[in-house]
């Protein structure tokens, strides 16, 4: 779990920089404005916003942008979550949790922040009571960034705008009701990354600033949310709790994407793509929940069942050419003055729509006082149609698990659940794949210490599943320019995963990770080799004692193994290899007073250069850069 403490101390701006920081998840960057999310091996397709699932199948629409300045917490569970969220990847769940107007009384904080590339940030976070009694609360939260980037022709700007109406309608019952609004609006945006490497197989050398993108390409996204949570307490400790949500994802990109063979020596041979896309994206979704305590032959057990709906329309739009694309030219000395073609009017390409429903329930048996038995599973029901084909699975996912306290620290888990995922990939016939289906094991131990402040735990886990969408070398499928995938077989994950966050001591707070994955199909090949299977993460922070009080001085690291890439030249096979990375980033903040305090961060201290993605093309890490923020507390 990401803490609010932890977002403001490492100044998390984004989603996928806060990601890079929880044990066992790699954050990829496959261009400037897309962020994908990865753990144990797979594709994080489940968020959760205040409990309420949304499925995530690509950051098209910058989901990975969203501000974490709206959430008080990110909660991450790692592993097969299909339970309470039905269809997904054995990876993870990610719970954003939003801000409340949790106070009876005036209160928030303003910040301006100023950083490298012309970073401009300012910020406001208002609590306001709505009646005397403070039983009807509002909060405003309001966020405005622009800013420059490493990356030739760049420029950022972001919006976020959030309110939310609490409300304590009895002792027992409690409505909130709110919005958010997040807008991006980048130019010079990319489209894909570098070349990895020449025609002839040798690795390319770009410096830091090299872009694919023009000034005419960006990629616009806004995405707006409306939901409601009501939540009543019986007098018999039971809790009722219901979810509505209504999410509005719109995405406007001019986009240049180029690929092929680049010659060495002239610098010619790269291929372009132009393309003017306007996708929408419409996700309504409802959860109600029971919980609560029963008793069964003289013993106190908990009872947990449910029922969550989503329903959901994709509609995949662009403006096709008119004109024939220009060829790159030397692209050594390419300098984004490619010419924007002339696009003809919008052409609607695809419309998905989706449901899925699911019944879920499950119960927490106390066999005996160290002793529970955990049961349950989930009914599912899954559609999607097109103009072209139509889907449908009815699947049953059961869970199983074991907790046992070793003694007042200590606690053993074991856990089962079964793997369900439909799949959008088609094969080189054209014929969409059948689901991933599979399952999950893992056992782990946790521990809570030093009264609650410091906690630990150990996990080991493995997932075998059947038809995994993998690439099909270059093929594409018939009359696309997608990719084709085939269905591997087989494909097993194992690994573990290590971690320790709270408070060491008086000031001194400390957050640190590892986690290693391990995946290969049937055959014994290796899959996903251009990711990390081994990710270990460090922060810590210390507030000094006695006259340096006001101080506060923190530090991390996060450290990747080395990757490769497999390609081939003719008949030759081979690799391009990226050596394990170390970024390293300091903090330090300074309060004048209980109301004002200045935070500098550094990030990739040591100016480390690297890709963050190596997957056919090359996406380079962000260098050294700064972070100077001044916050005012009412």
């Amino acid at each position: 779990m990401l803490t609010r403490q932890q977002i403001e101390d490492q100044n998390m701006l984004s989603l996928g920089q806060a990601m890079k920081s929880v044990t066992g998840v790699f954050a990829v960057s496959s261009d400037t404005d897309r962020t994908d999310l990865y753990a144990r091996g797979f594709y994080i397709d489940n968020y959760q916003y205040d409990g309420v699932p949304t499925t995530v199948t690509t950051d098209f629409f910058g989901a990975s942008n969203s501000d974490p300045l709206l959430y008080d917490r990110i909660e991450i569970v790692r592993g097969a979550t299909g339970l309470l969220t039905g269809a997904g990847n054995p990876s993870a769940s990610i719970n954003l949790v939003r801000k409340h107007a949790d106070s009876k009384v005036f209160a928030g904080s303003a910040s301006l922040a100023l950083g490298s590339w012309n970073l401009r940030r300012g910020t406001v976070d208002l609590s306001t009571p709505l009646t005397e009694d403070g039983r009807v609360r509002a909060r405003l939260i309001g966020m405005a960034e622009q800013r420059d980037s490493f990356i030739d022709m760049y420029h950022g700007r972001k919006q976020v705008l959030y309110g939310v109406v609490d409300a304590d309608l009895t002792p027992a019952t409690s409505l909130s009701v709110g919005i958010d609004y997040q807008a991006n609006r980048p130019t010079g945006s990319t489209w894909g990354g570098l070349p990895l490497v020449f025609g002839d197989g040798t690795p390319t050398d770009w410096r830091r600033g090299k872009t694919v993108g023009t000034p005419w390409t960006h990629w616009d996204t806004t995405n707006t949310t409306v939901f409601a949570n009501l939540v009543h307490r019986f007098d018999n400790d039971w809790k009722l709790k219901a979810n509505l949500s209504y999410r509005k994802s719109e995405q406007n990109a001019k986009l240049l994407y180029l690929s092929g063979d680049l010659d060495r020596f002239t610098g010619t041979g790269l291929r372009t793509l132009p393309g003017f896309f306007e996708h929408a994206y419409r996700q309504s979704s409802v959860d109600l929940q029971a919980t609560g305590p029963f008793e069964l032959l003289g013993r106190k057990h908990e009872l947990v069942a449910g029922l969550s709906h989503s329903q959901s329309r994709y509609l995949q739009a662009k403006h096709p050419l008119t004109n024939t694309a220009a060829g790159t030219g030397n692209f050594y000395e390419w300098n984004g003055s490619y010419p924007e073609p002339t696009w003809g009017a919008l052409e609607v390409s695809q419309i998905d729509k989706t449901r899925q429903t699911g019944y879920y329930g499950a119960v927490r048996l106390s066999l005996a006082d160290p002793l529970k038995l955990i049961v349950g599973g989930r009914q599912n029901s899954w559609r999607t149609r097109n103009a072209t084909a139509a889907r449908s699975h009815e699947v049953f996912t059961p869970y199983a698990g074991l907790v046992y306290d070793l003694n007042a620290s200590y606690s053993l888990y074991a856990s089962y659940t079964d793997i369900f995922l439909p799949q959008d990939y088609r094969d080189a016939a054209g014929a969409y794949l059948d689901p991933v289906t599979g399952k999950n094991y893992e056992l782990g131990i946790k521990g809570e210490h030093l009264g609650g402040k410091l906690n630990t735990s150990f996990a080991v886990f493995r997932s075998r599943q059947e038809n995994v969408g993998q690439r099909d070398g270059t093929r594409l499928v018939p009359n696309s320019t997608d990719s084709a995938y085939y269905g591997a077989k087989g494909v097993t994950t194992k690994g573990f995963e290590a971690q320790v966050s709270g408070e060491l001591a008086s000031g001194w707070n400390l957050s640190a990770g590892i986690a290693r994955t391990l995946g290969r199909e049937g055959s014994g090949k290796p899959i996903n080799t251009a990711m990390p299977s081994t990710l270990i993460n460090v922060f810590t922070t210390y507030r000094l004692p006695g006259r340096w009080q006001q101080l506060t001085l923190g530090g991390g690291v996060n450290w990747q193994n080395r990757t490769y890439y497999g390609y081939s030249v003719g008949d030759v096979a081979l690799r391009y290899q990226q050596n394990s990375v170390a970024v390293v980033g300091l903090m330090a903040r300074y309060a004048f007073n209980p109301k004002l305090t200045l935070q500098l961060n550094i990030d990739n201290l040591f100016n480390k250069k690297y890709y963050n993605n190596i997957d056919g093309q090359g996406y380079q890490g962000t260098p050294r850069n700064a972070v100077a923020t001044l916050t005012y507390k009412f």
